[in-house]
């Protein structure tokens, strides 16, 4: 899919929660927030189809890739941000080895195996939200 998007600077905020159980795994949620890459504007016939903007979630050395923690089997990317319709948004998860997508509605779910990386992406596939700074959250799940 070709995406036609131009930067546009804004004031945002997007927190990680990483959440689990069992070995390795945190019992309560770690938020980081951290400034994400947000771009506007773009179309296409596959998911996500057209959209308002998106923001992707960085790592702590702000690359794009996130590993997640040894052991995680499984994971749900989602959107957290609490505005009302509206406003949707799509989830989208790129496997880095291979580059298989998974994108479905506010949240979607995807396999994990040891080694692999993820892009992860929140798309806005309505108006953004009047409130100003647009503040979205994303939240991922690593499961065992």
């Amino acid at each position: 899919m070709k995406l036609n998007a131009d930067v546009k600077c804004l004031s945002l905020l997007v927190a990680l929660a990483i959440t689990g159980s069992g070995a390795g795994f945190a019992s309560m949620p770690v938020y980081e927030f951290i400034a994400p890459q947000f771009v506007s504007g773009g179309s296409g016939s596959d998911c996500p189809g057209p959209f308002t903007a998106y923001s992707i979630m960085t790592n702590s050395v702000g690359t794009l890739w996130i590993t997640p923690p040894t052991g995680t089997t499984n994971a749900i990317l989602e959107d957290v941000s609490d505005y009302p319709a509206p406003y949707a948004s799509v989830a989208s998860v790129v496997r880095k080895s291979d580059l298989m997508t998974w994108c479905a509605g506010n949240y979607v779910d995807f396999p994990v195996t040891n080694g692999n990386q993820f892009q992860l992406k929140i798309f806005v596939v309505s108006a953004i939200p009047t409130n100003t700074p647009l503040k979205l959250q994303m939240q991922v799940t690593w499961q065992p």
